[in-house]
């Protein structure tokens, strides 16, 4: 028998700019639900919202808190006076929909503060966060989520959980661009003093508005506003003003259904981030236009993996068992995420000239469209990634990737910063409080910090401890019995034995390589967390 479903609740918010359009559309609506009707329909935000929202599940609860009149509707149908706060209302609701999971689309406006204000009912909490935010604290929701790596990052290191997710597709798309499609390059989205290298790529593609059918739905800053009226010749405003080439086709933004139709009338669509957004790219935008078959053309970074125009990996190992079944499994992993290899190098493993080895690689890869990587499995000496690189790579676009490793190896990694692999340990990644003591511990005790074989013999000290306290004996079938499935805590994280094979299953961690002259190794700092359920180890030997 099935067991009760999960209740959602699903808070977001609107741009202001949408604010005038929404209440015209809605103007007919009553009632909170009349109103909330009309807005799902739109489609405003809706890449950003779960599926039983979309749906209309019972179990599932959204409203935009900032959204007065909607939020107004609501308190007058429940009782409430309708000059109650936005933050009681929101409250009211979460609780009177005996919530189970709380995700919220706004957290700056409702933050650890507000969390710990929730009712008892709320087990998780889950905010998304795609920009800088300030000061804003966000450590008592129980994991921080979104698409760029350099915002998990940021919430990571002030010390919260964090996890990837991605917008999603609107099935509704389909029904646009399917007839002609009329505008040759269409750009929407935000102009302000934070999109200087955007205001650039704009000012070029509008010069061709004279011989092409060139649309700008703009949504200007309040000062870029302020600056376009006479109030404009004031020094201060005058860097806010948008170029003549601008300014002359620009419209009013668009949104949700509005947005569809555009794009999908479309030959090309620009996309331009936001300068604080680093080299992350992957914003709505890029969601929009593919969704709805428009060529999207966008700056360079780091996309999505789903966006990569295509990944090609080849790889060196040394020639025995170690090396390729190494190389085996890689493969097996590979095929799932349809990135191609190209070739496979296998070297004796008292190698230390990898001239030869280098050169087939880089022949392999050269000309390969997209992103290409060498991926290096190797133990013991040698040092082949910095003899690969001091055959420069980059001068094809190659990136070379490995595996973390102990201390004393990682020194060698200094000359590769920037390179990008994943490792089971290093010790300042994980955070929780059984690393917390062994760090503290071994640095005290050994004045160094521990090691990765350090973590695996105390995290298979744990195993026994957690097996023996569960068994209540040290009897070997009970013993077996008793660490089957068992969950237990080490420094690495949860471990967990699968019951099928006794495979022991533990989170990874995808690092990028930082030089710190202070550190005699290199560091290895985080890019996210592979937990337990991102991957899909086979199970090969049944007990």
């Amino acid at each position: 028998m099935a067991g009760p479903l999960m209740r959602l609740f699903q808070n977001s918010a609107l741009y202001p700019s949408y604010l005038p359009y929404f209440d015209g559309l809605a103007a007919g609506a009553v009632s909170f639900d009349d109103r909330l009707r009309v807005f799902l329909n739109d489609r405003f935000g809706v890449l950003h919202f779960l599926q039983p929202v979309i749906d209309r599940s019972p179990d599932a609860f959204f409203t935009n808190a900032d959204d007065k009149t909607l939020q107004t509707y609501w308190a007058r149908e429940h009782g409430m006076s309708s000059s109650s706060a936005p933050e009681d209302i929101l409250l009211a609701q979460i609780e009177h929909h005996r919530t189970d999971v709380f995700y919220n689309l706004d957290p700056v406006r409702y933050s650890s503060s507000f969390v710990r204000k929730l009712p008892g009912c709320v087990r998780r909490t889950v905010c998304w966060r795609a920009a800088p935010s300030g000061g804003a604290d966000l450590s008592a929701y129980d994991v921080v989520v979104s698409n760029f790596p350099s915002i998990l990052d940021d919430w990571r290191r002030k010390g919260c959980n964090v996890a990837p997710f991605f917008p999603g597709i609107d099935p509704l798309m389909d029904q646009y661009g399917r007839g002609d499609r009329p505008i040759d390059v269409l750009f929407v989205g935000g102009y302000s003093r934070h999109h200087s290298r955007r205001a650039s790529i704009l000012e070029r593609v509008a010069a061709l508005a004279g011989r092409r059918n060139v649309v700008f739905c703009l949504d200007a800053s309040r000062l870029t506003q302020l600056a376009e009226t006479a109030l404009g010749f004031l020094p201060p405003l005058k860097k806010h003003r948008r170029p003549r080439a601008i300014s002359k086709i620009a419209r009013p933004p668009v949104f949700g259904r509005q947005l569809y139709d555009l794009i999908g009338r479309s030959k090309i669509v620009l996309n331009g981030a936001i300068d604080m957004a680093g080299t992350d790219r992957g914003n709505m935008r890029c969601f929009e236009a593919m969704g709805c078959g428009a060529l999207l053309v966008s700056d360079d970074g780091r996309y999505p993996a789903s966006m990569e125009p295509g990944v090609t990996i080849a790889t060196l190992a040394q020639d025995y068992a170690f090396g390729r079944d190494g190389v085996a499994a890689f493969k097996e992993a590979l095929a799932k995420t349809g990135a191609t290899l190209a070739t496979e190098e296998y070297a004796p493993t008292t190698t230390t000239d990898f001239t030869a080895a280098g050169q087939r690689l880089f022949d392999a890869l050269k000309d390969k469209p997209g992103r290409k990587i060498i991926w290096v499995i190797w133990a013991g000496g040698g040092d082949p990634l910095t003899k690969l690189q001091d055959m420069d790579p980059k001068r094809y676009g190659i990136e070379l990737s490995t595996g973390g490793n102990i201390l004393p190896a990682l020194a060698a990694y200094k000359r590769l910063p920037g390179m990008e692999g994943a490792t089971y340990y290093y010790y300042d990644i994980p955070k929780n409080p059984v690393n917390d003591w062994l760090v503290s511990e071994h640095q005290k005790r050994f004045n160094a910090p521990p090691d990765f074989f350090t973590a695996g013999g105390f995290s298979a000290a744990m195993a026994a401890v957690a097996a023996v306290t569960k068994a209540k004996s040290t009897d070997t079938e009970k013993l077996i019995t008793a660490m089957e499935g068992l969950e237990f805590d080490t420094p690495k994280g949860k471990m967990v034995f699968r019951k099928e094979d006794h495979q022991a299953l533990q989170s990874m961690y995808h690092f990028k390589v930082k030089v710190d002259p202070n550190v005699a190794w290199a560091v290895l700092e985080p890019v996210r967390e592979l937990k337990i359920e991102d991957m899909s180890i086979p199970i090969r030997n049944k007990k």
